[in-house]
């Protein structure tokens, strides 16, 4: 499975024009969470490939490999993210008085819902280490907080 492979998603939009003033919008996005992966250091093997079939020690890469404490753990074996819900709306209002003026108000993720949207996926402490690294599964980013545009236009033909 891909970092963005998302098994559900659904998006829907729309706008609808009330008044020759006034029209209102909106899109909701509704997503089920990205994989989560574990990369960690490869087992640490010794010997010569060609005599005995062992693999030489090449754990020294860090946490490179799809390998969780020593197991294998393909891409997205280690569940999903919380699911990412987003509402967006927005409201335009353009008076008959002023022709050409316009005023729109775009408020983007109506309900504040900050969903993980990326995790640390290395296991291994950094240089070779076999400990596991204390930042293991912490969230590197969210989705965007609420947070709200005002855009004044003026589109007149003369």
């Amino acid at each position: 499975r891909l970092p963005n492979d998302r098994k559900h998603q659904v998006k829907l939009f729309g706008y609808y024009q009330a008044t020759p003033e006034w029209g209102f919008g909106g899109n909701l996005l509704l997503a089920s969470g990205r994989p989560k992966n574990c990369i960690g250091n490869a087992p640490s093997t010794t010997g010569d490939f060609f005599t005995n079939g062992a693999i030489t020690n090449y754990s020294h890469y860090n946490s490179e490999y799809f390998f969780c404490n020593g197991v294998a753990s393909p891409r997205g074996s280690a569940g999903n993210l919380p699911a990412d819900i987003r509402l967006d709306l927005n409201f335009t209002y353009k008076p008959d008085y002023l022709k050409g003026f316009g005023v729109k108000l775009d408020i983007f993720n109506v309900f504040d819902r900050q969903s993980p949207q990326a995790i640390e996926e290395r296991y291994n402490t950094p240089g070779g280490a076999t400990t596991v690294w204390n930042r293991f599964g912490t969230v590197e980013s969210y989705t965007s907080p609420r947070s709200m545009k005002i855009t004044a236009s003026y589109d007149y033909k003369f």
